[in-house]
């Protein structure tokens, strides 16, 4: 299973979240680097993902309605996929 992190304390604009997926997956070179784009991608994704978020509060501060359409994302994504799984680490949310 590919893991990837998103930390509050690294990721201060939507670009970054894109970034930490595509230090763990290959994106493609005309990836657009917006949520549909990621979804696209996600859903033809042939292995095991797991994707955690420490620090959520910070996210939410950050990137605010950006992140609110991640989770929403993420909520989709786990429902449709089932080698898809996300995670809000209950641990780091000061």
């Amino acid at each position: 299973m590919k893991i990837v992190l998103l930390d509050g304390d690294r990721i201060k604009k939507e670009s970054d979240i894109h970034k930490e997926f595509g230090k763990v997956i290959s994106l493609p070179g005309y990836y657009g680097e917006n949520l549909d784009a990621l979804y696209d991608v996600l859903t033809d994704l042939n292995e095991e993902i797991g994707v955690i978020v420490v620090k959520n509060k910070l996210l939410m501060n950050n990137l605010g309605k950006s992140w609110e359409n991640f989770l929403l994302l993420m909520e989709d994504l786990n429902e449709e996929i089932s080698d898809f799984y996300f995670m809000i680490a209950p641990f780091g949310n000061n």
